[in-house]
């Protein structure tokens, strides 16, 4: 193995990017690993700096490359549980849970190897599991606090309201000045209804003293205080304040222009001709994927839910299937989506493989049935699914595209450079009238077999809108349909910001909510109004 030295400086250089790390500047820490992993390509801990240096500044498939070349050399829990780190947030759960278990079996003493067990598992749906793993790294050290949150907010987001806030009261009084207890209990105590005790817990924070993410979620929660007691102006005030922090908090690595970016390219794309005739998969392939697309906060979750709910249906989670071969594109098949126009049959066939072999990594049962890719914002990768799978269905889901818009505002979403755009009302409402004239320019320039789902139909006449869904899927009517409790109940906890609302018995109290918004929203309804007419609502 290569040892750094002084004398050619390689020492220094490695010092010098963990303190670029430190400093949040891993793009230049990369450029100094990539130049030492040339000089000693077998050095263990350069090759796990490059690694994660390489995630920190954006490049996870690069960290994952560095990781393995690093694992190469031996076994190490450090490295394990960083290389599961870096999968779970490419969305690769599944692959993530092997080297996060592996680094508890070498490490079973360490509680900090548990509880990144436990995020993983947590991530992948593994609800058991990530709750034996916390409660482990709770027992490994008591007084550590980020296991006894993350437990916390785990039974909260299945559910558990009650049980999260017993773990809550239960810390010990050594951690007790820990803010993010305070603002874990008082989500709880709002979800039981306890609202005067949930504020008066986050009144007593001063906001601007937290990190800006855990700000932005106490900003978020006096918000949803606020709305739910009907004052509206307030709300939004704290709703507006909890996306500043957020915005403080993004990533440098986040860019919230890359989805305006590929909105336009992609209508520029559709301008010209298309000369290729579509090239269709072998039908001996077995059937062909549906997409649940639409926009964020538009019903797709529920709608997945639901569908999930038939034995012949399996539906996936909102997982980076398509995004992946997009990105693929891009770098080896010069540019995206201009790559679209020159793909011959081999090609298709290959990614149509990639497609199914990632599917089937998130969902292993994904060909035994109908497989229903949901992704709200997956009518940006519309043509690419027609382009792969001409004659696959797409169900198109809306909302009355105000609340559509409020809602995506109003909400705490995980950093991704999607959600970065709903950081303001007038940057939210850019990116969906860009995503549906989109939309609208697909169906005019491209033969798309789609159905397009009213969320507010489906609130308030469930069987007749999921019998249409069906129908326009051929499939037999199956009576599990008409009980996606039960199917979030099996599944444990759902990975969006509709969790805490799906899994309740199907209400209309969204339906409209726009209309206690009316003032902010003025500037924006004359730009929604096309899409409000389209989709056949009434802006009044």
């Amino acid at each position: 193995m290569s040892v750094l030295t002084a004398k050619d400086k390689s020492e220094a250089q490695f010092a010098k990017a963990v303190r670029l790390n430190q400093e949040g500047r891993p793009g230049r820490a990369l450029e100094i690993c990539r130049k030492l992993v040339k000089k000693h390509p077998k050095h263990v801990a350069t090759l796990h700096l490059a690694a994660i240096s390489a995630d920190g500044a954006g490049r996870g498939d690069l960290a994952i490359t560095y990781f393995e070349r690093a694992l190469a050399g031996g076994e190490d829990a450090d490295i394990l549980t960083n290389l599961a780190i870096t999968l779970a947030r490419l969305g690769r759960q599944n692959e993530a849970a092997p080297p996060a278990r592996r680094a508890a079996e070498l490490l079973p003493t360490s509680f900090e190897v548990f509880n990144n067990l436990g995020n993983i598992l947590r991530q992948s749906g593994d609800i058991d599991g990530a709750e034996d793993a916390y409660r482990r790294a709770i027992h490994l050290r008591p007084d550590a606090p980020d296991p006894q949150v993350n437990l916390a907010m785990l039974l909260e987001e299945v559910n558990r309201v009650e049980d999260s806030m017993t773990v809550l009261g239960a810390v010990p009084p050594s951690l007790a000045g820990d803010p993010r207890f305070a603002v874990f209990t008082a989500r709880c105590e709002r979800r039981l209804g306890r609202l005067d005790d949930a504020e008066l817990r986050l009144e007593e924070l001063t906001l601007d003293h937290l990190p800006p993410v855990l700000a932005g979620i106490a900003a978020h929660e006096l918000g949803q205080i606020h709305d739910k007691r009907q004052n509206w102006q307030t709300a939004y005030g704290w709703f507006e304040a909890a996306n500043g922090y957020s915005r403080k908090a993004l990533p440098p690595h986040i860019r919230p222009e890359t989805y305006p970016r590929l909105a336009n390219d992609l209508l520029r794309f559709l301008e010209r001709p298309r000369d290729a005739k579509p090239t269709r998969p072998d039908p001996e392939d077995g059937p062909l994927p549906v997409l649940l697309a639409g926009f964020p906060r538009s019903g797709t979750t529920l709608l997945e839910l639901i569908l999930d709910g038939h034995p012949a249906i399996n539906a996936a989670e909102e997982k980076p299937i398509l995004h992946g071969i997009r990105s693929w594109l891009a770098e080896n098949k010069g540019g995206y989506p201009s790559a679209l126009a020159t793909l011959d049959e081999k090609t298709l066939g290959k990614l149509r493989t990639r497609y199914w072999q990632t599917a089937e990594a998130f969902q292993p049962a994904a060909r035994d049935g109908l497989f229903v890719d949901r992704n709200p914002l997956g009518t940006l990768d519309a043509i690419l699914f027609n382009r792969l799978f001409p004659d696959a269905k797409i169900i198109f889901a809306v909302r009355h595209p105000a609340d559509v818009c409020l809602s995506c505002f109003m909400q705490n979403f995980a950093d991704n450079p999607a959600m970065a755009n709903f950081q303001t009302l007038q940057e939210t409402v850019d990116l969906y009238v860009l995503t549906m004239t989109l939309w609208r320019n697909l169906q005019e320039k491209l033969a798309i077999d789609h159905i397009r789902v009213r969320y507010e139909d489906v609130v308030t006449d469930l069987e007749t809108q999921i019998r249409r869904v069906i129908d326009f899927l051929d499939l037999d009517w199956h009576d599990g349909l008409l009980d996606h409790q039960a199917t979030a109940k099996k599944r444990g906890r759902i990975n969006t910001a509709s969790y805490a609302e799906v899994a309740q018995p199907i209400y209309d109290t969204s339906r409209y909510r726009w209309k206690n918004y009316k003032v902010p929203l003025a500037p924006a309804m004359d730009r929604l109004q096309p899409f409000i007419q389209a989709f056949g609502y009434d802006e009044t």
